[in-house]
Parts: structure tokens; sequence; C-alpha cells
């Protein structure tokens, strides 16, 4: 698959800046790419400061990640605009400037711009590619399983898999996320649903 294979190369190009062993699964795959992707956009004007650089990656991945939870919760949106993402980072004041500052610049880090505008304008948008979108969301799900409503009961799981849009996030989650998730209650009763 070309994007898997884009993204080792990544992993392989970033390995001294990672700092992390070969990813030994799809997700940790994807998280090291997703990390890469970003330190690569952002560090392109910032190479002085690896403290303020750490803290603006995290940020970023923060920000992504809100927004990519967003979008797979409201009916698996692949595009979305700025007003979406206003909404979304509401709460978060600092987030929603980094993104609008991004976007002035050109650098908003695995974000395709589908129609330009600045950020009081309708400018619309989309994930480089939709598996880093369910790859986020993985990484969002196995963070929260434990308190997760989309798998409180046999029924909501039940529907959470057989949710064709749900797959590659599945499949990208792996075991981590079937760990997670399969720890939630102790018996699981997925006849009826």
């Amino acid at each position: 698959v070309p994007v898997l294979l884009s993204m080792l190369v990544l992993v392989f190009e970033m390995r001294d800046q990672l700092k992390a062993n070969l990813p030994e699964t799809r997700m940790q795959l994807y998280e090291m790419a997703i990390r890469g992707a970003i330190a690569k956009t952002l560090n392109k004007n910032q190479k002085e400061n690896k403290d303020q650089n750490e803290a603006d990656i995290q940020r970023a991945k923060q920000m992504l990640l809100r927004v990519a939870v967003a979008n797979m919760e409201d009916k698996q949106r692949r595009e979305f605009n700025a007003n979406h993402v206003r909404e979304v980072l509401e709460q978060f004041p600092d987030e929603r400037q980094w993104w609008d500052r991004l976007q002035h610049d050109g650098e908003l880090p695995l974000i395709k711009v589908l129609t330009e505008g600045d950020a009081y304008e309708k400018a619309e948008f989309q994930f480089a590619h939709l598996s880093f979108q369910e790859a986020l969301f993985a990484l969002h799900l196995e963070a929260t399983a434990a308190s997760w409503s989309g798998w409180d009961t046999d029924d909501a799981a039940a529907h959470f898999m057989s949710n064709p849009s749900h797959e590659n996030t599945c499949r990208i989650g792996g075991d981590e996320l079937g760990s997670a998730l399969g720890q939630r209650r102790p018996s699981w009763d997925l006849s009826s649903a």
C-alpha cells in the first residue's frame, strides 16, 4: 500500500528526530509517521529551540486529533470547513489560534486545503489521506477506551463494529485497540445485536 510505504520512508528519514525504534504494529507506524510529518512541517522554520518545537508538535497533534475525532464521530465526515474547525476547537482557544496561524502560513500538517480562504472564510479541508484521520481516531479510542460511550453496551459495540466506515480504524488500531476495548466489560453477548 503506497501510503504505508510513504510513512515507513518518513519514519526512516525522521528516525533520529523521533528517537524511537522502528514500529512493530500498524498503529505504531501511523503514530510515528503522524508525529514525523508534524515535526517536519513545523520544523521548517523553527530549529533553534528544541523544547518549544516539542511543545508545538504536541499541540499540533492534539489539535489534529480533536478535528479527526469530531470528523469520525460526526457521520465519518471526510471533508470539513473552517466553521467546523472553529466549533471543534472552540473550547481550546490556543489550539484554535494555532490552527488559524498554520492555515494562514500554509503549514497545516497532514491537512490538504481543498478550497482556499482565510480563517474567517469558508475554507475547506480534508486530511491528506483518510487513514491519518482514522489513525488519530484509533489512538483516541485506545486512550479513552475505559470511558468511551461508543462501547458502553453490546448494541453500541456491535453498531461500531458493523459500521463499514470504522473498518480501517479497527485495522489500524489492531491488537492495541482491540485489547483496550475488549477489557471494557467482563462478558459480551453480540448475538442479539
